[in-house]
């Protein structure tokens, strides 16, 4: 796969504050769906695959905003940990 169209150039300081917004928010509403998910009635059959879905692109989110916010540059790969 070839390299993304912004693989490493830095980003401004304004970026890495949305980014900081950001990453605080998908937090917040990951621990609102655990708490939800263990203290209600849990996921039916039919959206497990949805809602697991969003769970793994919830952590990919976090995971590149998360290199911005350190590296202060964008990811040089799709996959920010490489």
């Amino acid at each position: 796969m070839e390299k993304p169209p912004w693989s490493g150039q830095p980003v401004r300081r304004w970026v890495r504050v949305l980014a900081w917004i950001f990453v605080i928010l998908a937090l917040m509403a990951g621990l609102i769906g655990m708490v939800l998910l263990l203290h209600g009635t849990g996921i039916a059959k039919e959206q497990l695959p949805m809602a697991l879905l969003f769970l793994f692109g919830e952590i990919y989110f976090v995971a590149v905003l998360l290199h911005v916010i350190i590296k202060g540059t964008a990811p040089s790969s799709w996959l920010p940990w490489r």
